[in-house]
């Protein structure tokens, strides 16, 4: 099914007709884009802004709407390959953006897209067919909740509307032995000021480079993302005799609260990853989160070494195993 040629332009959007029940509209501002429906703080238009001037690249806004009734909503972005390591880099963000007006078929659409389970197969892949359609290109990268496209990725999620207890007692054994027995040892604050950024971000730096990961993640707690999230982006500290020794980024959103990065120092002589984690559960659920995501693990069977032990870590806190697609 091929969108008829007609549109029209309003306020910055492009609005088209599909057929004579369905249109869709493309904007590059987020005035009409409803975030209540949004289901991810990644698909909500605070992300949209805060990602956009973290890498140099643009966002769009798709709606697709049945007999005027809005049934899809989609946050994608327009960049480059490689685009999240060149933003590194000085006058990165720069260099995205050239490249995206000079060298079209560099061109990728990027999530993540995070879409609601009544989304059909057929639907989404129309959302697809008319991104790459408008935006002349063939690859596209994005996330589904629904399990759609050619690569498998997973996550837990943990139901926090239980009694502390009842969370504890879903803990592993050995993980509920590493929280009784570092607890006391150490000291859990959170803060977002951006003193305290900074050195969340070395910490991030130390743990990639002891992993032998030379980037950074695209999306992390930063003084970009605080202005854009206020007190909803987070960043959990652990202090062990006097010294920061572990960080974990958090963005709250409706009711989840989700993982954004965790950093644990190389000076570090104590085991606390377990006890980190807890203390961000415990948080959750007395602010009245129901749901904390650990996002991104290898699917089970799959992956080297470091990320099953990455998959194992996050599998000990009575999560709900979950997969969704990776379309590329």
């Amino acid at each position: 099914m091929e969108p008829a040629s007609a549109k029209r332009k309003r306020n910055n959007t492009e609005i088209h007709t599909m057929t004579d029940e369905y249109t869709y509209e493309i904007s590059n501002v987020s005035d009409e884009y409803t975030d209540i429906l949004a289901n991810h703080p990644h698909q909500c238009s605070a992300f949209g802004i805060f990602y956009s001037k973290q890498h140099g690249c643009t966002q769009r806004y798709i709606r697709i709407k049945k007999d005027r009734k809005l049934i899809l909503q989609c946050l994608y972005f327009i960049k480059g390959k490689g685009a999240e390591m060149i933003s590194q880099i000085p006058a990165g963000k720069i260099i995205n953006s050239v490249t995206e007006k000079v060298i079209p078929e560099l061109r990728i659409i990027t999530g993540p897209v995070f879409l609601t389970e009544c989304d059909t197969e057929e639907l989404i892949s129309y959302m697809i067919h008319i991104i790459c359609k408008e935006h002349h290109t063939k690859r596209v990268i994005a996330d589904f909740t629904t399990s759609y496209g050619s690569e498998k990725w997973a996550t837990y999620v943990v139901n926090l509307m239980k009694t502390e207890e009842e969370l504890l007692k879903n803990v592993d054994k050995n993980a509920r032995y590493e929280i009784r027995k570092n607890i006391d040892k150490v000291k859990v604050f959170m803060a977002n000021d951006e003193e305290h950024l900074k050195v969340y971000e070395q910490v991030l730096k130390e743990k990639r480079e002891n992993n032998d990961i030379n980037y950074m993640p695209p999306a992390y707690p930063n003084k970009l993302m605080v202005d854009c999230f206020g007190d909803e982006c987070q960043v959990f500290f652990v202090e062990y005799k006097g010294e920061i020794i572990a960080a974990s980024g958090t963005l709250a959103f409706k009711d989840y609260i989700i993982d954004l990065g965790v950093g644990v120092g190389k000076h570090s002589d104590v085991n606390i990853g377990e006890v980190l984690k807890w203390e961000i559960m415990k948080y959750a659920r007395k602010k009245g989160y129901k749901y904390y995501d650990f996002v991104g693990v290898v699917p089970e069977g799959q992956g080297d070494e470091k990320e099953k032990a990455i998959r194992f870590f996050k599998s000990k806190f009575g999560g709900e195993y979950k997969e969704y697609g990776v379309l590329r």
